[in-house]
């Protein structure tokens, strides 16, 4: 019989008859995991030569030229896309595939670029800075390679949000790359040193503890933190936001039990994911109105009330209850009348929490502004 081991014999199984197909399959796979990696490998290098100092011009021309090249190609009009080298259309090209690993080389090879990119910024803009205290030329030009760097990358996930890319690995892939430029650090004009370790831990313990009230507040007396989010476009948030819903199943009874500070728990980390794009977006539609209105103003936000991961539905409701608050100058009796009934409402149900949680509070709202 195949496939069992006899008394006696070899301790190694026989093949079945199936497993050689099996293995055939297999090294397959492999052969066609190898030949993507390295062809990958061979169209980054020759996307990087592009902005290469060898390409004869300015770096920073060429990745500006390069970030207008490969935005031009999602466009449909062949007088723009005639003017695109062939290893652009060829990166592009990669998002076409029904393969989710061929287009996953979309990102890997977009990685490497971007890194690529910030090497040669660093490297040209050490040529030619002097030795010495950083200047005010020098602090403007790290904010302009961060920029260069971010534009290139919202050019080419925009072409992701585009095909309208669901597999769950690459959104994850796209999320990082988006993270890790956004984490850069880019000091202001009146951040003059350098904070020690200590003071950096003891201010990320310090977030940790603040309620996102108190972040939220803060948010519009320190506009640098929008430096990088303010050029990244609405849908780069939005999409894998909404995309990435499915994964996520935390308690939303539970969290606002609790006030909603717990942290996701979630294979993956997409709980966390997903609440930190929402963070952005509320940063970004909090300082540009064209964005909260491209992605659909408060109805959208109305409609993450219902998430089922409570630090999305907390983080709406906050948001939402910020933007109520504005009714207080615009439509003063309106909104003392709302209060008043809210106040009268947990008085009558004896539930502190309803005026004290922006959930419930924002949740009350909406009910009370149905019954007007």
């Amino acid at each position: 019989m195949y496939g069992l081991v006899r008394p006696g014999r070899s301790s190694l199984p026989k093949l079945t008859q199936a497993e050689p197909s099996l293995m055939f399959s297999n090294s397959s796979s492999l052969l066609f995991l190898y030949s993507a990696h390295f062809n990958n490998i061979w169209l980054g290098d020759l996307l990087i030569s592009e902005v290469s100092e060898e390409s004869g011009g300015s770096i920073w021309l060429s990745i500006k030229d390069l970030q207008q090249k490969i935005a031009n190609c999602g466009a449909s009009d062949s007088l723009i896309t005639s003017d695109i080298p062939i290893s652009v259309h060829l990166l592009c090209g990669l998002l076409k595939s029904k393969n989710s690993v061929i287009r996953w080389g979309f990102l890997f090879i977009l990685e490497r670029l971007l890194m690529r990119s910030k090497f040669l910024l660093d490297e040209n803009e050490t040529q030619r800075s002097t030795v010495g205290s950083a200047s005010q030329d020098q602090k403007d030009t790290r904010l302009e390679k961060a920029n260069a760097v971010i534009d290139i990358m919202c050019s080419a996930l925009s072409l992701m949000a585009q095909i309208n890319e669901t597999d769950r690995l690459n959104i994850l892939k796209m999320c990082d790359i988006l993270f890790s430029q956004l984490c850069l650090k880019v000091l202001s004009t009146d951040e003059e040193a350098v904070p020690s370790s200590a003071e950096r831990n003891n201010k990320f313990d310090t977030s940790h503890r603040n309620s996102y009230k108190e972040s939220m507040d803060d948010a519009d007396t320190r506009p640098r933190y929008n430096n990088l989010v303010a050029r990244v476009p609405a849908a780069l948030f939005y999409w894998p936001l909404i995309q990435l819903a499915g994964a996520a199943t935390d308690n939303i009874a539970l969290g606002v039990a609790v006030g909603s500070k717990g942290r996701g728990n979630i294979p993956g980390a997409t709980s966390d994911i997903r609440a930190t794009l929402l963070l952005l977006l509320i940063g970004k539609c909090t300082a540009d109105t064209v964005a909260f209105q491209e992605v659909g103003g408060e109805e959208f936000f109305r409609e993450l009330l219902d998430d089922t991961d409570s630090r999305v539905a907390y983080y709406s409701s906050a948001f939402l209850l910020k933007a109520r608050k504005r009714m207080m100058t615009e439509e003063p009796e309106k909104y003392q009348n709302m209060l008043q009934k809210l106040v009268f409402k947990a008085q009558q149900s004896n539930n502190e929490k309803l005026l004290e949680n922006p959930y419930l509070q924002m949740c009350g709202i909406l009910q009370l502004s149905n019954e007007l």
